[in-house]
């Protein structure tokens, strides 16, 4: 097994990318303080590497799963990993606990429209647990516990220009 402490030869890893943030590669050898790997794809030439630009590759991230404290491994290259895995398949919501994270699509998805808006309304507060993540989901719950609890709550949208704050808020 591999854990931060002791990376084993052969284990996958993710490495920090130039071009792609973190990538793919498996451990070859331990040399001294650095730590060699090998991109995945092959092609690529043995990048020695330190500790701080190396982390352990889990085995969940490749399927993208919906909410990312299911992950056995949760740190910035998972997180990569999952959110293109998701996002691959047009799933454009994921959740890490209480938080949706949103990835614009730039093209239009058939993810919006009074049914879907329906379906999220009338599961409440347990939207964002037995429905697929959504910006509905979050709506839907907060609103619930708004209701129940006669407490105010707060929803922040955040996001780099281009992001799809305008369509989350919509």
């Amino acid at each position: 097994a591999m854990t931060p402490q002791n990376l084993d030869v052969g284990g996958s890893v993710y490495y920090l990318s130039e071009s792609e943030g973190w990538a793919s590669g498996s451990v070859v050898r331990l040399d001294g303080t650095k730590i060699v790997v090998t991109p995945d794809g092959g092609g690529g030439a043995e990048l020695s590497l330190s500790k701080s630009e190396v982390q352990i590759k889990g085995r969940l991230a490749k399927d993208g799963v919906k909410d990312m404290m299911a992950l056995d491994i949760l740190h910035e290259g998972a997180i990569q990993e999952n959110i293109h895995a998701r996002y691959q398949r047009d799933e454009i919501y994921t959740m890490v606990g209480p938080i949706l994270i949103s990835v614009n699509p730039y093209k239009r998805l058939p993810l919006y429209g009074d049914d879907v808006m329906r379906r999220y309304a009338a599961a409440g507060a347990e939207a964002i647990t037995t429905l697929d993540p959504h910006v509905y989901g979050t709506a839907a719950a907060a609103y619930a516990q708004m209701s129940a609890r006669g407490t105010n709550q707060s929803i922040l949208i955040s996001g780099e220009s281009g992001a799809g704050k305008t369509e989350a808020t919509k």
